[in-house]
């Protein structure tokens, strides 16, 4: 009888510690949902390593991160994206969500992730879920820069809240979880 005693101690114990912890552990809210249409479109963007042109200044410094394989593209970016967008807002049907992949930024800085959310936010103003994941490049990288003459100097990078997806574009773009029904 005395080991029925302890059993039921360590299931009231235990049951008292489930109790709790769904007590501490935060309520997910309903994911939002993303399209009713039964064939939604989706467009992915990846790795684009977006660099604002506000942190360079074309000189030697710049040149010399674009020349290497990490920047082979960064010249192009800002076009690139301003025909992404042109393509979405002009496509029939439009798609319903253009996801980002990271690496979104090349290095991080904060100022890119504002300068990227710019130019995407005609897309969501027209109704186009703009969906983003980091990358390495984006959190806490101790790389952001800005490029001037021929040297660079640290610049503020983009650092997630706790609990979220991704830095939300500099809070102008949020991470979304999504359902399609």
């Amino acid at each position: 009888m005395k080991w029925f005693g302890k059993i039921l101690s360590a299931l009231l114990a235990m049951s008292l510690l489930a109790w709790g912890l769904t007590l501490a552990t935060p309520q997910r809210t309903a994911a939002k949902v993303l399209t009713q249409s039964r064939t939604p479109s989706f467009w992915v963007l990846s790795d684009s390593h977006f660099i604002a042109p506000a942190l360079h200044d074309h000189q030697a410094a710049y040149r010399e991160i674009a020349r290497s394989a990490a920047g082979k593209d960064v010249d192009y970016q800002p076009v690139a994206i301003r025909a992404l967008v042109h393509e979405a807002l002009t496509a029939r049907p439009r798609p319903t969500a253009v996801i980002i992949t990271g690496d979104v930024t090349f290095n991080g800085a904060k100022a890119s992730a504002q300068s990227l959310a710019k130019r995407l936010a005609p897309l969501q103003k027209a109704g186009i879920h703009v969906l983003v994941t980091p990358g390495n490049h984006d959190i806490y990288d101790g790389w952001a820069r800005k490029y001037q003459a021929t040297g660079n100097s640290e610049w503020p990078t983009s650092a997630p809240r706790t609990g979220a997806i991704f830095l939300a574009m500099a809070t102008a773009m949020k991470p979304a979880r999504m359902r399609i029904r």
